[in-house]
């Protein structure tokens, strides 16, 4: 059971003990005047039944299960029902930049050798391309022990349709490709990569000899390294040097490469190390990512981006989608203590190099009434996953990070997200709408039974007539809160909804300017139906008639009016105009057929047609009117 869930039932019960009290008071009301006790208590019974909301939680599970299945066509896989509803409520959405912001799809674009500097040519993995220096053909065989380092330690596969593997490491098998390079040196043992080392290692046999080679983060490769291979010479690797290959190393991720450092060892202990050399390459943002931001900013929800890759790479991708580009690192993260975080993180956008342990603390510092979304993939990506709001796991997730979500993103896309949040908005927004209409509509029949036995109406021989005859009243609630209102919960999300600020999940579903509108409403349904019926008095199975009808045509009217208010279209909604049409075509057949025996219902002419429909008009624009106003007065929008 869903929070709302339990609010709703809460306000059912209350609603419901209401109007049991209005029913008894009606019921001695209608003693004292001496009316028939049989018949007083089939119209209070009738008015309780019809009135006491119990379809509220059914139509709110009903709601979650719609919007959720509509979710599934914009992949986003919802694996529990109460994140439907908190989706809403979104404030933050805390990414991975990897494969959600930007494609997934690695291309090799730079080469450092410790000398020159190489340009890659070609697009994704495809293996047509070539090297360049000075835009002039590259001997590859030169860089031969680099590429060999990138081919060999490494896990993808290439295979003719779809490659397996990493994307990082998928792009090093194309370059070697491009390289026209093949090695196929045996592989002993490997070290696995961790987002704590920040590198992997393999060891391999080439013809008598063991070698390991490791890959990583530049500056973790370079700290064990004392040797640099330049123009296949091994030399001394001093400071200046490594100051030199840092400097590139930066220059690199400032052009949004994401650069990867590279090394042997033919000790087999990784401390004297032979560096060979830096490769950058491109995961380009997706192209729907920037007008996504864009509706965010628009929606009031703040994105930040969480990465693995440098600083400098990270903010050059943030400034492509016009992200805000003040970053923090990992390690800077380390030294802060979580006091002083809290403060920092309320500009910080950018989290780089930073290892899943880090995004509890991000999560930690970032909480202040916050409802923060945050994406992760990986087995130690589960107590981050856990401890957000709304833990969104990717499709090639773990088994262990997929468990420990609540989503799970079938594309890996970042619009996906967003396109969830907009939904989980619209599913609570027609929530509000059914829970408008239901109550508005409800309390015109109560308050037309309440005040018809308060004033007592008198046919011309002085009997007490009432305006609505028990079955009537069922019949006015199953044709009214039966399809329309569920029609309801099927509304399209308005296009408009992501312009405003995420609401307060802690705020009452009924606001104090909708608990206005619906007493307001209530009155006015009561009034229209109860001159009506007062003009029509001589007749008293007419007038009886008459509100009957009335009240049907002001809830049919009501149901759109509602979806105005949320600025939904008439035409947008077909199901909600079928249910309208049927609702009144019941209502036809009930007069015009054999039914009016067992309703109590009489012939109504055209001109009795065209005096509710007038009425019933003007009394939907007078509450209409007067929305406007309380909206003005109060400042509040339901």
């Amino acid at each position: 059971e869903t929070p709302l869930q339990k609010k709703l039932g809460k306000l059912g019960l209350n609603l419901g003990i209401i109007t049991i009290f209005i029913s008894i008071i009606i019921f001695f009301s209608g003693i004292l005047r001496h009316q028939e006790l049989s018949e007083m208590l089939l119209v209070s019974v009738s008015l309780a039944v019809a009135a006491i909301p119990e379809g509220l939680p059914a139509v709110v599970t009903i709601s979650l299960a719609l919007g959720v299945q509509r979710m599934v066509k914009n992949n986003v896989l919802v694996r529990k029902l109460s994140s439907a509803e908190t989706l809403g409520a979104t404030t933050i959405i805390a990414s991975d930049k990897t494969g959600t912001i930007t494609c997934n799809q690695m291309t090799v674009r730079k080469i450092y050798d410790g000398k020159s500097e190489i340009d890659v040519t070609g697009e994704g993995y495809n293996f047509a391309g070539s090297l360049l220096l000075n835009k002039k053909s590259f001997n590859s065989a030169k860089l031969s022990r680099l590429i060999q380092c990138s081919v060999l330690c490494n896990n993808a596969m290439l295979a003719e349709k779809n490659h397996f593997g990493d994307p990082t490491e998928i792009a090093l098998l194309v370059l070697g490709k491009k390289a026209k390079l093949n090695f196929k040196n045996k592989r002993i043992k490997e070290i696995p990569f961790s987002s704590e080392k920040k590198y992997m290692g393999t060891f391999n046999q080439e013809k008598n000899k063991k070698l390991l080679f490791l890959k990583g983060a530049p500056e973790i490769i370079l700290s064990k390294c004392k040797r640099i291979l330049v123009n296949n010479k091994i030399i001394k690797l001093t400071e200046k040097k490594k100051k030199e290959i840092l400097e590139k190393n930066e220059n690199f991720a400032s052009n949004a490469l994401r650069v990867l450092g590279f090394c042997y060892n033919d000790k087999m202990d990784g401390k004297n190390s032979i560096f060979l050399g830096l490769i950058g390459m491109i995961d380009p943002p997706r192209k729907e990512v920037r007008e996504s931001l864009e509706l965010c900013k628009k929606a009031g929800i703040r994105v930040i981006m969480i990465t693995g890759d440098h600083k400098l790479t990270a903010q050059a991708i943030a400034r492509q989608i016009g992200l805000n580009d003040k970053a923090i690192t990992g390690e800077e993260l380390d030294k802060l203590s979580p006091e002083k975080l809290k403060k920092l993180a309320k500009d910080i956008d950018i989290y780089a190099r930073v290892n899943p342990l880090h995004k509890v603390k991000i999560l930690e510092a970032l909480e202040n009434n916050e409802i923060i979304a945050m994406t992760g993939d990986g087995v130690n990506d589960a107590p981050a996953l856990k401890k957000a709001d709304i833990g969104i796991s990717v499709g090639d997730s773990t088994d262990v990070a997929k468990e420990a979500s609540n989503l799970v993103l079938l594309d890996n896309s970042f619009s996906s997200i967003v396109k969830a949040v907009k939904e989980g908005r619209g599913i609570y927004n027609n929530i509000k709408k059914f829970v408008n209409y239901l109550l508005s509509s409800n309390l015109g029949e109560v308050f037309t039974l309440f005040f018809a036995m308060m004033i007592g109406f008198k046919d011309v021989l002085g009997n007490i007539i009432i305006p609505l005859l028990p079955l009537q009243i069922l019949w006015i609630n199953l044709i009214t809160d039966g399809l329309p209102a569920l029609a309801l919960s099927v509304d399209p999300v308005n296009k408009e909804i992501m312009h405003s600020k995420p609401r307060n999940p802690k705020e009452n579903i009924i606001s104090k300017n909708m608990i206005i509108n619906i007493i307001f409403t209530g009155l006015a349904f009561a009034l229209a139906t109860l001159v009506l019926f007062k003009i029509n008095l001589a007749e008293p199975m007419k007038a009886q008639t008459i509100a009957f009808s009335t009240l049907v045509v002001l809830e049919l009217f009501r149901v759109n009016i509602i979806r105005k208010q949320y600025k939904t279209r008439i035409l947008e909604n077909k199901y909600l105009l079928l249910a309208v049409l049927s609702s009144f075509l019941l209502q036809l057949i009930v007069i015009y057929t054999r039914l009016p025996r067992v309703f109590g219902t009489n012939f109504l002419g055209f001109l009795d047609w065209t005096l509710i429909i007038l009425v019933s008009l003007f009394t939907i624009i007078v509450c209409r009117i007067f929305y406007l106003v309380s909206v003005k007065i109060t400042n509040q929008v339901d």
